[in-house]
């Protein structure tokens, strides 16, 4: 996920980049940028030069205090990349919400027997399509933070910041009781030596929460991974599935249609002469035949018309639908 990106003044004023975490680990950096790959450099203090405790004291405050801020900078854009979460949750209990609505909209428009309103057409129709639109909509949304577990991100970021500021408020009480011992008279060496000791117990610290974030962090990425993995193939193995299914549907419908079918039909009423066929208002046939073998017709339903004078020469008449099946069948026609 790309960050934004933000300047901040360091110590000796030296700009610093934030980077985002697809960035921060893994590319070669200044030693001005935020990451968890600072280290305190020791080469740089020459602390075995430095008698004075008071200065010794205050070149490791210092250079710690570096490392510090270019860590919790470098866990402060991960909160900022992930606060999004935050706008998410408000953008699906607003969803929650519009679905609910419709729900209860289309609801009481089949209770009411309500079919138009304002400018729509059919409520019931409108409001179950909203709902249904609103929830797939939060689906996806959800389904967006499950797979990149930004509210984890987010929170693990703001816990680690938290834990930072604790150790280093531990570590700060602790240089001032050191210090006050030596004021009291306490052997500089000795003095030194343990805070020496105590700067190294703080970049301990500070290295295991980083560690321990990364493992989080990994853990997460790879547990993702497999699941939109499994959700691909299921996806992929629904959608074959429905595919074919489809597939041998339409497959059904285009064999049947090109079938035949045979119709032999009888007609049966008063009427002296020939009578006048007409199949489905197109096709006409004059017969004087009682019985007779229709064209070839394509399977499905078709529109059927006698009509014929009787003794008296009174025109009579009669018609129906028929569903013609593939192969051979029979139908009946009263003309009255």
């Amino acid at each position: 996920m790309a960050m934004t990106k933000r300047t901040e003044q360091p110590e000796g004023n030296e700009p610093v980049n934030f980077e985002s975490r697809s960035t921060g680990w893994f590319r070669s950096q200044s030693s001005s940028r935020p990451g968890t790959f600072r280290t305190v450099n020791l080469e740089r203090l020459k602390l075995h030069s430095v008698t004075e405790v008071p200065a010794y004291a205050k070149a490791l405050y210092d250079e710690l205090r570096r490392i510090k801020r270019l860590r919790v900078a470098y866990y402060q854009d991960l909160r900022s990349g992930y606060s999004s979460v935050l706008g998410l949750r408000r953008n699906l209990i607003r969803l929650g919400i519009v679905a609910l609505l419709a729900t209860a909209i289309s609801a009481a428009a089949q209770i009411t027997g309500t079919k138009k309103f304002w400018f729509i057409d059919d409520v019931v129709t409108w409001g179950l399509g909203s709902a249904l639109l609103a929830y797939a909509l939060m689906t996806a949304l959800s389904f967006y933070e499950s797979a990149t577990a930004n509210s984890s991100a987010y929170f693990r970021s703001n816990a680690i910041i938290v834990a930072f500021r604790d150790l280093w408020e531990q570590y700060e009480f602790d240089q001032v009781g050191i210090l006050a011992e030596w004021a009291a008279g306490a052997d500089p060496v000795a003095t030194k030596t343990e805070l020496l000791a105590t700067a190294r117990a703080l970049i301990a610290a500070m290295d295991t929460l980083s560690r321990t974030e990364l493992d989080d962090w990994r853990g997460e990425v790879q547990t993702s991974l497999a699941q939109l993995a499994a959700i691909g193939k299921e996806g992929l193995a629904s959608v074959k599935i429905e595919l074919r299914a489809e597939y041998d549907q339409r497959l059904a419908k285009l064999e049947e249609a090109a079938k035949r079918a045979y119709v032999t039909l009888t007609i049966n009423g008063d009427f002296v002469g020939e009578a006048e066929l007409t199949i489905d208002g197109k096709q006409t046939i004059h017969t004087a035949q009682r019985q007779i073998a229709l064209p070839e017709m394509t399977p499905g339903p078709h529109g059927i018309k006698a009509s014929a004078k009787d003794k008296q020469g009174q025109l009579r008449s009669g018609a129906k639908w028929i569903d013609c099946k593939a192969g051979i069948s029979e139908e009946e026609l009263e003309v009255a």
